[in-house]
């Protein structure tokens, strides 16, 4: 029996749930990791062990989210319809639109800073 690090493992937000499991060879620890820790969220199986490569098995149980319903062009919809099937909470939505307004801040005031501070303040030196 050798001891083998397996992850469940999702390739959208990189978010890893491991469990170390021992086992006579990889294949068998990816099937006692399925039967002991069952998870739908996760789409891929990562094993490792000591001097081998490692490697990556799909999930039979993972559970593949419902799409967005097409023509979705709410914010909150978009937001809610995440890639890993889990909804945001209400709290998360704000702080995804804060986040998205902030950067619309910052292109703004990009934008005033280049189309009448600098020509003002090259007028000035040239009027000098």
């Amino acid at each position: 029996m050798k001891n083998y690090m397996c992850a469940y493992y999702s390739s959208v937000n990189g978010e890893k749930i491991k469990y170390e499991i021992f086992a006579s060879d990889p294949e068998d620890a990816v099937e006692q990791l399925i039967e002991t820790f069952p998870n739908t969220k996760h789409r891929a199986i990562r094993i490792t062990g000591q001097g081998m490569k490692k490697l990556v098995f799909q999930n039979p149980n993972y559970a593949q989210p419902e799409p967005c319903a097409d023509g979705a062009k709410d914010l909150r919809a978009r937001l809610r319809a995440r890639s890993d099937g889990s909804a945001m909470t209400e709290k998360q939505i704000l702080l995804a639109q804060l986040a998205e307004l902030r950067t619309i801040k910052r292109c703004v005031v990009s934008t005033v800073v280049i189309v009448i501070v600098i020509p003002l303040i090259v007028g000035v030196i040239v009027s000098g």
